[in-house]
């Protein structure tokens, strides 16, 4: 049952991380990014030209008819004509029509999924697993999840300041980019910052999560220690919970209401 546990949990993981990178292909990457190129065919005033064949003239309203209808031209090209052929690369757009293009993009994708699944079931089930790296990896899931909750929050609730910093970057760097004659749309998209961002943030959290745990354990040993006075304790509950007081800091309501906008009884201005 616990096997099974940990591989549900995983693979509950991994159906999240393919809804969220459904834009993203691994084998449309595979066929698209591979140097792939392909030849463009020439158009019929490409092959006249080369085949010296001169260009029907239209003859009254048959002929502008016929064309208006859209009838086909027909004139003959030798085999032995030389043609110039163009190269382009392959671009998703190109193999997006090719028969059993689809089922070819589900089973390489769907294999690679699954094979993250299975080593990542087989290394965090295995008999050497310790304590201190389930703690690590528990610790790391919980906090990134915190981490894309905040960042998914409206920036008008919060005092993240993420998107306006984001706007302003990416328009800073296309201006760079164009001034330098390189030809970009620009830096990451925001998903993708986002996303680094909450990863960075679980990873911290991962390496506080011992030091959180002693202090935590600090502070039952020092509440145990001075449970005969209530000042003390109450002057440690306050301590340990500063933290998560100031942390509150970051809602916007409470900042700009109470800071910058409520005016309190027996003053003049805002604090």
């Amino acid at each position: 049952m616990a096997l099974f546990g940990a591989q549900l949990v995983i693979t509950l993981i991994m159906v999240s991380v393919i809804q969220k990178l459904g834009n993203y292909s691994f084998a449309r990457w595979l066929l698209c990014s591979n140097g792939l190129y392909r030849y463009l065919y020439p158009d019929n005033n490409e092959l006249r030209t080369l085949a010296g064949v001169p260009k029907e003239k239209m003859k009254g309203k048959k002929g502008g008819k016929n064309e208006s209808n859209g009838k086909p031209e027909t004139f003959h090209v030798p085999r032995s004509l030389e043609i110039q052929l163009e190269t382009a690369p392959v671009t998703p757009l190109d193999v997006v029509h090719l028969r059993f293009y689809t089922e070819y993009v589900w089973i390489v994708d769907f294999s690679l999924y699954t094979a993250i699944v299975y080593i990542m079931s087989e290394y965090f089930t295995s008999d050497e697993s310790i304590g201190e790296r389930s703690t690590c990896i528990v610790a790391f899931c919980v906090f990134l999840l915190i981490a894309m909750m905040v960042l998914i929050v409206d920036e008008s609730n919060l005092e993240v300041g993420v998107d306006p910093a984001y706007d302003s970057f990416y328009e800073n760097a296309s201006k760079f980019l164009e001034n330098q004659g390189l030809s970009s749309v620009g830096p990451a998209s925001k998903l993708i910052l986002k996303l680094s961002l909450a990863v960075w943030a679980a990873v911290i959290g991962t390496l506080f999560t011992f030091p959180g745990l002693r202090i935590a354990r600090m502070h039952w040993d020092s509440l145990r220690y001075y449970e005969d006075s209530k000042v003390k304790g109450l002057l440690l509950n306050v301590n340990f919970a500063m933290p998560f007081i100031i942390s509150l800091l970051w809602v916007r309501p409470v900042t700009r209401h109470y800071l910058t906008v409520r005016v309190f009884s027996g003053m003049d201005a805002p604090l």
